[in-house]
């Protein structure tokens, strides 16, 4: 066992200490540094268009909010021209996402560039879906009298359906992700299941999953899971059979793990004030490197990185009688 003291983003008079437990790689060196934090008021970011560009909500009373487009650089914004909507997934290249809309549980397919959306014709407002290349998503939904079905959306309005016989109607899929000929699903049973794309032929199962993320490259997976009384473990492991997995750290909660897009980096919020471990942490994958950025968790807002990793954003909101109080926190690294 190794306990490594983290370096806090803000002064204070006790550092908490962070339990590794067989860290990746032997050495300590590749520390991830943190170059600067910047508070955006007024603004709740959902997804990068580029290094320097957020889409998002602004604070607003109409009753078909849109999202807008704010230059981190300059914090001016414009009209994206398209519907706010619960959440935003961007496709890698910054010119399309995939919107969930607050009204009707719609889900659209939107051109960023020109506004126009293709409304999808299916209710995936349970699942967490990943793009799996510029231009097709994944993502899942289920009736309550159907088996799971898998959906993979390209930006041209093409949808391609995969039912998964094996699975029960009540295992509703709550998030996938997919890289080359292998599909990741966790469903609402806490199971996380590795299949082959084509066949569908499972090569892994793991039981009292709560969350998961896949390496960029498809190499690794790091999920996390129940393993004790008030207890979660964080564990890498190499994606196709779940072999030569490490546990990396421990903590009451640990959720919104997510990759830089090099995969050279990996963050995720904790809570865990009994095990000395609360707050938003960055850790260098190759490494095992641990660095507290905030005291501040945020077990709720996913972690948004921006296409080149340099920095991350995690957004805020307090609801208000008349309009919610937003705020994006943006995280450079060095």
């Amino acid at each position: 066992m190794i306990l490594l003291t983290v370096a806090a983003a803000c002064e204070g008079n006790d550092s908490p200490s962070l339990t590794i437990l067989e860290p990746p790689a032997a050495n300590q060196t590749g520390e991830v540094l943190l170059e600067g934090i910047q508070r955006i008021e007024g603004f709740y970011a959902m997804g990068w268009i580029s290094d320097r560009e957020m889409i998002g909500t602004s604070a607003s009373t109409e009753a078909r909010p849109h999202l807008f487009i704010r230059d981190v650089i300059k914090g001016s914004m414009k009209d994206a021209g398209v519907e706010a909507g619960t959440s935003v997934n961007v496709s890698p290249d910054g010119k399309h996402a995939v919107i969930h809309q607050n009204r009707a549980f719609q889900v659209e397919m939107v051109d960023l560039a020109g506004g126009a959306g293709k409304r999808l014709p299916f209710d995936t407002r349970w699942t967490e879906g990943s793009w799996i290349n510029g231009d097709t998503f994944l993502t899942a939904a289920a009736g309550s009298a159907q088996v799971p079905k898998l959906y993979r959306v390209n930006t041209a309005g093409i949808i391609e359906t995969v039912s998964l016989a094996e699975f029960r109607p009540e295992q509703f899929i709550v998030k996938v992700e997919g890289k080359g000929n292998r599909l990741y699903t966790l469903d609402s049973g806490n199971q996380l299941t590795v299949m082959e794309t084509e066949s569908l032929a499972v090569l892994w199962q793991e039981d009292e999953v709560t969350d998961f993320a896949l390496s960029p490259d498809g190499k690794q997976i790091v999920f996390v899971a129940d393993t004790g009384s008030n207890q979660k473990s964080m564990l890498i492991a190499e994606s196709s059979r779940g072999i030569q997995r490490k546990t990396v750290a421990k903590g009451r909660l640990i959720q919104q793990i997510s990759w830089s897009p090099a995969g050279d980096k990996l963050a995720f919020s904790a809570f865990s004030l009994d095990q000395g471990m609360t707050g938003l942490y960055v850790m260098n994958a190759s490494t095992g490197h641990m660095t507290s950025v905030s005291y501040q968790q945020n077990l709720k807002s996913s972690i948004e990185w921006n296409p080149s990793g340099s920095s991350f954003m995690v957004s805020e909101m307090q609801p208000g009688e008349l309009t919610d109080t937003l705020s994006t926190t943006l995280y450079r690294l060095k």
